[in-house]
């Protein structure tokens, strides 16, 4: 509450804010239109897949952060 009384939270930059909503309406239709192609199985096996993926890319994340430095 003290942010907004102050302005603070209005300092924040929004700019990003079309890159990530956008995108995420996109995949929203994306994943309609798949879940209603696919069988419960094909859903599944996608699910399982980003899910391995997902640790894999913050692997990845930290270590090129780590070098970075």
């Amino acid at each position: 509450m003290l942010s907004a009384t102050s302005g603070a939270l209005w300092a924040v930059d929004l700019t990003f804010v079309p890159f990530v909503v956008i995108p995420a309406i996109a995949c929203g239709f994306i994943g309609t239109h798949f879940n209603r192609k696919l069988s419960e199985e094909g859903v599944r096996k996608i699910y399982v897949f980003v899910m391995a993926l997902l640790p894999l890319i913050s692997l990845y994340n930290c270590v090129t952060n780590v070098l970075a430095l």
